[in-house]
């Protein structure tokens, strides 16, 4: 599957390109485009590799967009925990989106007539890091302040 889609996230970028006016290579891979190769295992060790291979190709300033639809539980979770490394020990860096798409395929075997839905969780990547700070400063009553946040 991960090539099939690959080769979707091409077309797209290909035609997102075209209409930005944005040089695309007709055949392979542009230079921008790093493809890391998910593990091979579902071994602990492993998925911390898919993390190491992920952080380094990220930089101070760059802005982050993942999607954590495809691969295994573990490789989700490794490519959230390089997101947020990125977001707290690389400078200035933002996260932009985190997206998790879902594809309801019970009523049909066509990919024609399956449903799908995008849904942002970048809101919970940011719960998450207002969680860690609260907790970092010892904050009393951290629910209070999370509360207070989600009502605003």
């Amino acid at each position: 599957d991960a090539k099939r889609n690959f080769g979707y996230l091409q077309q797209e970028l290909r035609e997102l390109c075209g209409r930005k006016g944005i040089p695309y290579p007709e055949e392979g891979v542009p230079e921008w485009i790093k493809v890391i190769p998910g593990p091979q295992t579902q071994k602990v060790l492993d998925n911390v590799g898919t993390f190491q291979k992920l952080i380094d190709c990220t930089a101070d300033d760059d802005e982050l967009f993942a999607c954590v639809t495809y691969g295994t539980k573990p490789m989700s979770m490794a490519l959230l925990m390089a997101v947020r490394y990125s977001r707290r020990l690389k400078s200035n860096a933002r996260v932009s989106c985190v997206v998790y798409g879902e594809v309801d395929r019970r009523d049909s075997k066509d990919t024609k007539d399956w449903l799908a839905w995008v849904y942002d969780e970048t809101a919970l990547v940011e719960l998450d890091e207002i969680t860690r700070l609260l907790a970092g400063r010892g904050v009393e009553k951290p629910e209070e302040v999370i509360r207070s946040i989600i009502e605003i």
